[in-house]
């Protein structure tokens, strides 16, 4: 393996098929599969995110995976990296520290039938006719469910884009700041801090500070606000609230702060899904947790009027 990549001729093929583009193909069967639970399509929609899911994964872990049957080499000195890009006109999250497959930043930015290439952001490095994006892939297209999804079975992979551009790049949550990626342009596009933001969010959930949250929600890219601005003030305010990771739907496995209450179902919302589950654990007990809203020791109608009561308050 070739460290940088090499450049090469024009690549053919599914050329789009790279890290942001399967962030997106993974949303979509996502948004497929949640409208097809109740008709014809609902297994070919789970069918459809399985493959997404799995390809994601595989991408996350494709670098240990070379790693460990011996495929993956670097030179001897820790920080060959910036030594090899010195004088480089095109910006890069230069790896200082970079000594094993888990220092590995880079994400695929093409994928087809005859390769895989990776980088840090979407620029094919030496060939304009390829790709010129000068923003970071590394989250781009990330959604709170692909954030769970990467947080349970690559772990060390998925934070580490974060780890190395926080170590590297101090103003990286500034929307309005020079450009570290790309090619011939001077100013941060606004997609870097706000996919950093999110990482922050929804990858460190388990760990991460309201207050840092707050302190790093910056300020809005237009005048009046954006849309980046406001989803990184509704993960602040998420914070504050607390967070869950749930495994079964009722418990957090983490010591994190439960959700509100009512909230049956650990989707951080109380509605009729939650009266659902109540009206059931009455005439079919199963120990779901917080099942007693009224807190009067049982479990009966009247938690299901309080219940609504909630939901309508």
């Amino acid at each position: 393996m070739n460290f940088p990549n090499k450049t090469g001729p024009p690549c053919t093929g599914l050329t789009d098929m790279k890290i942001d583009n399967i962030d997106r193909r993974f949303a979509g069967s996502l948004g497929y599969a949640k409208v097809s639970q109740n008709n014809e399509n609902k297994d070919i929609a789970m069918g459809l995110l399985a493959k997404s899911a799995v390809l994601k994964v595989g991408t996350l872990l494709y670098y240990p995976f070379l790693e460990r049957y011996n495929m993956y080499s670097l030179p001897s000195s820790p920080d060959w990296q910036p030594k090899n890009l010195a004088g480089n006109w095109t910006g890069m999250i230069e790896n200082y520290d970079w000594t094993s497959a888990k220092d590995d930043i880079r994400q695929i930015v093409v994928l087809d039938q005859f390769e895989a290439k990776s980088g840090d952001s979407s620029v094919y490095r030496g060939d304009w006719t390829v790709q010129t994006s000068t923003h970071l892939i590394g989250y781009q297209f990330m959604t709170p469910e692909l954030a769970r999804l990467m947080h349970s079975f690559a772990p060390e992979q998925s934070i580490v884009h974060l780890r190395k551009t926080e170590s590297v790049f101090k103003k990286w949550y500034a929307v309005f700041t020079e450009a570290i990626v790309g090619m011939e342009h001077n100013m941060n596009h606004p997609i870097d801090s706000y996919q950093l933001f999110m990482a922050k969010a929804w990858l460190e959930k388990d760990t991460v500070q309201p207050e840092e949250l707050a302190r790093y929600a910056s300020t809005p890219w237009l005048e009046v606000g954006d849309l980046f601005y406001i989803n990184k003030l509704a993960e602040v305010v998420k914070a504050y609230k607390g967070w869950c990771w749930s495994i079964d739907g009722t418990t957090c496995d983490d010591g994190s702060i439960p959700s509100t209450t009512g909230d049956l179902n650990g989707d951080l919302t109380v509605n009729i899904q939650d009266i659902i589950i109540l009206i059931n654990e009455i005439f079919t007990p199963s120990g779901v947790g917080e099942s007693d809203i009224n807190n009067d020791g049982k479990v009966d109608i009247l938690d299901v009027i309080s219940l609504i009561n909630i939901i309508f308050s």
